[in-house]
């Protein structure tokens, strides 16, 4: 794959494309103060065909005109929470926000409670068609549908980000691989992101829940993991007809795996949906989790990370000390950098038009350092220019001033302006340019 690099006197690009970029970087800035609003909305739910509740976190000085509209964070809760659980959520983004971390944004937390199990209310986020409901379909167009139609969002895919904790961490993840086209990016915070080693890891636990001599009958309020399976069953596996409890659960009397049954759990598996999504299609994805994970999800997301690596799909993983929920705050502080970068903020179309085309754009890894590669393929030859601006619309270095041939190409940038002097971390766009069109993307470098 070629790579390309004008020399460091090479400006004009730079100089034609300033304007548009400042324009749009004013739009990035001009957010208002003020203070926040917190607003709890009903709807009917098409998917459910019940009413279902939102909470809302509206930015400090929420301007229903605010050129280009607000990026949304959708954020999943936990089992055992609801739509008013999790306000350290509201709380890290207000601070990343002040700060000017992350670009003001409106937080979405929909409920997804009401699956009783053991210890546990939860529907797993997920499409549980013949018993729990279409949970998925609900995240994906009944609330994205209301917020959208409600709130002066951000157009398309490239001003939304969904992220979660647990079982939301899961729901996430699961719903951004399986509709990488409506999220530009994904975090999921202790999430069972791989079945595979699920049972060895957990049918040892479930059988000491239930006093450790068979056979057995399994229920859910033996203990925290045997109640885990029966929430995901419920979701996987349900089965209305069966009794006493209407799912159909993947362990025999004799605590033995039921093959044919597990089977149908890994068509839920993030694992198995990674491997049938392309590099180029994926979202941004970040994911994290305790070695000390009470859930013994911390292997679950390494193996995960192992199935990425294997696919090429960019990612970053994060493995801390801790638990299931320790640390959440500052974890939400990487994850919620990490999704601000993922989406391009296009809160103003640049003045320039930009031609329909086959024109792509990628940046990974990002946050990143020394550096980071930007991939971009050529639909037709022609001269191609890339340019990093800084997020005050000033040119920072020009990485590609050149005739291109048609396909693939790629350049590295490693945080250094056109005098070789290292730049500070922050947030830089990176806009590609040729006759076709122009794309831009966001990224962020951090030291």
């Amino acid at each position: 794959m070629p790579t390309h690099r004008p020399s460091r006197s090479a400006r004009p690009l730079a100089r034609r494309a300033a304007l548009a970029v400042s324009c749009l970087a004013l739009a990035v800035l001009g957010a208002s103060a003020g203070a926040d609003t917190i607003e709890t909305i009903s709807f009917e739910s098409r998917s459910l065909d019940e009413v279902r509740w939102i909470q809302v976190v509206l930015p400090d000085g929420y301007d229903p005109e605010r050129p280009g509209g607000y990026p949304v964070y959708y954020f999943l809760h936990g089992a055992g929470s609801d739509h008013t659980s999790y306000g350290i959520v509201r709380d890290v983004l207000n601070g990343e926000i002040a700060t000017g971390h992350v670009e003001p944004a409106i937080l979405v937390k929909p409920d997804d409670s009401g699956c009783p199990w053991g210890q546990f209310t939860g529907c797993n986020w997920t499409n549980s068609p013949d018993l729990q409901g279409m949970h998925e379909d609900y995240v994906v167009e009944d609330v994205i549908t209301e917020i959208e139609s409600r709130y002066h969002t951000a157009p398309g895919a490239a001003g939304r980000v969904i992220l979660g904790h647990s079982m939301g961490g899961f729901g996430a993840m699961h719903i951004a691989l399986r509709h990488p086209d409506v999220f530009a990016g994904v975090a999921s915070h202790s999430g069972y992101l791989s079945f595979a080693g699920l049972a060895e890891l957990h049918v040892p636990r479930i059988i000491a829940e239930h006093g450790g001599s068979g056979p057995w009958q399994w229920t859910p309020d033996a203990g925290m993991i045997s109640a885990l399976w029966f929430l995901m069953a419920g979701a996987f596996s349900p089965d209305p007809n069966a009794s006493p409890l209407p799912v159909d659960f993947p362990l025999s009397p004799a605590g033995t795996v039921r093959p044919f049954v597990f089977a149908r759990w890994f068509d839920h598996d993030p694992v198995t949906l990674a491997q049938a999504l392309s590099p180029q299609d994926a979202p941004a994805i970040y994911f994290d989790c305790g070695t000390s994970d009470e859930f013994d999800f911390h292997p679950l997301n390494e193996a995960f990370a192992v199935a990425l690596d294997d696919r090429e799909i960019p990612h970053t993983w994060r493995s801390f000390d801790g638990a299931h929920g320790d640390r959440l705050a500052e974890r939400l502080v990487t994850s919620l950098r990490f999704l601000d970068t993922a989406m391009l903020h296009e809160a103003v179309a640049s003045p320039e038009p930009v031609a329909p085309s086959t024109l792509t754009l990628q940046a990974a890894p990002s946050p990143f350092n020394p550096r980071t590669t930007i991939r971009f393929e050529m639909p037709v030859a022609g001269h191609a220019g890339i340019v990093v601006y800084d997020l005050r619309g000033s040119p920072v270095e020009v990485l590609v001033d050149d005739v291109m041939p048609p396909g693939p190409h790629a350049v590295d940038w490693d945080g250094t302006d056109t005098n070789g002097r290292a730049v500070p971390s922050g947030h830089y766009l990176v806009r590609l340019e040729t006759a076709d069109g122009m794309a831009m993307r966001k990224v962020a470098l951090i030291r």
